[in-house]
């Protein structure tokens, strides 16, 4: 039979269907790199405000109160005032060339990983390189997200980037660090850096209808009535009444409205009883709301990758045998005793056909290498039992020793 020129072989057909198989789809790149792309914009964005907000704000406020002391003062404190000016003007000036730089550098990021993702998704060749270089992020990543790993992280970003010199311009350690930084201070009831970042992100926050403002100021009055540096009802009334009502409580979306009123019900209720354990548990939901919507902005996950997809891939070639210590395998993941404690839990691997692995060797019996089964009922691979090359057989487990007619072949039914 002659196959048209214009129509590829059997061969061709399962050599296209084999390659096909082993191309991750566009679409999941674009999901999973999503996040790249959201951090270094979100970043770059964050420094451009804090220029604009200096020049629409600070440098017109600082003119003003210089015209208004100018003339408030005697001639001779002129030259003082002028000095003062300036040097406030000085420091403005290096927030600006700082925040300059570094929404620079994410530019730089964001026009980095665009670039790599476009040749990505032009040649599936890249593939790879770019799945060797997700699996170093991932492992980089991993020690960020957790805050007392930090220091780590960076000698592991060190270690990895003497291979893979790209692989700074995919890693946004100062997110990390941020959200480290911010939580410690939210542990020790100080909310300075985290009304700052609120306010930094108010646009994004306002946009997903965010309380996260509210709930910091209303843990705020909390802590200042009588938290860890509270004891002022009166000072924390005042707070509430600066802080909460006026921006928060009179606001015409009714809906949220009428949360807020419950969540500030809550606080003053807390406050007149004096229930110190209502307000450690207010701000331990704060700090959990703070990481929601930290992680959300972001992009970020609530848990690592890394380990979602260790987890993934355990359940694969997780069976009941894991669990017993006599049956531990080299070869298999789920038996290893690191990551065993990752397999608790996890459902057990669905096969529609078994597969026998020796549990000495690892590798799997087949008509090649067949199971055998001793008289005291272990089942090994042949090559197992052929290794001593002796005329009898000793058992791996027991070191019970049999001659070669006693041991019988398995045959699966």
């Amino acid at each position: 039979m002659t196959v048209p020129a214009d129509q590829p072989t059997q061969n061709e057909q399962q050599q296209q269907t084999i390659d096909s198989t082993n191309v991750i789809p566009k679409d999941v790149i674009v999901a999973l790199e999503q996040a790249s792309l959201k951090i270094a914009f979100e970043q770059a964005r964050k420094y451009s405000r804090a220029n604009q907000r200096i020049a629409e704000k600070d440098i017109p406020g600082l003119c003003s109160l210089f015209a208004e002391k100018r003339g408030s003062v005697e001639g001779n404190d002129d030259e003082g005032l002028l000095s003062r000016f300036h040097e406030r003007l000085d420091q403005l000036k290096g927030k600006v060339l700082a925040n300059s730089e570094k929404e620079r550098h994410y530019l730089e990021k964001l026009k980095h990983r665009q670039d790599f993702l476009q040749r990505l998704l032009q040649d599936a060749k890249l593939q790879a390189d770019w799945m060797d270089l997700k699996l170093k992020r991932l492992i980089v990543e991993f020690y960020f997200e957790q805050p007392e790993q930090l220091d780590y992280g960076k000698s592991i970003l060190n270690c990895l980037a003497m291979s893979r010199p790209d692989l700074p311009m995919w890693i946004d350690e100062e997110v990390y660090e941020e959200r480290a930084f911010i939580l410690a201070d939210l542990n020790r009831a100080v909310y300075t850096k985290a009304l700052q970042w609120c306010s930094d992100n108010r646009q994004s926050l306002k946009k997903s209808k965010s309380s996260l403002e509210f709930a910091l100021r209303r843990q705020e009055m909390m802590e200042t009535a009588i938290g860890q540096s509270g004891g002022s009802v009166e000072a924390a009334l005042q707070h509430g009444q600066k802080y909460l009502y006026g921006p928060w409580l009179s606001s015409p979306d009714i809906e949220c409205t009428q949360e807020l009123w419950a969540m500030a019900e809550s606080a003053m209720t807390a406050i007149a009883f004096n229930d110190l354990e209502a307000v450690r548990e207010s701000a331990a939901m704060t700090c959990k709301q703070f990481i929601n919507e930290y992680n959300l902005l972001y992009g970020l996950t609530d848990q690592s990758v890394l380990i979602g997809i260790l987890r993934a891939g355990l359940v694969m070639v997780k069976t009941p045998l894991c669990q017993g210590e006599e049956n531990y395998n080299l070869d298999c993941p789920a038996c290893h005793p690191e990551l065993k404690q990752l397999a608790n839990g996890l459902p057990y691997a669905h096969h529609d056909h078994s597969i026998l692995v020796c549990g000495v060797s690892g590798e799997q019996m087949n008509e090649d290498n067949p199971p055998m089964v001793l008289p005291n009922g272990n089942v090994f691979s042949l090559k197992t039992l052929q290794q001593a090359h002796c005329e009898s057989v000793t058992c791996p487990r027991t070191g019970a020793v049999y001659s070669w007619d006693q041991v019988r072949k398995v045959y699966i039914t």
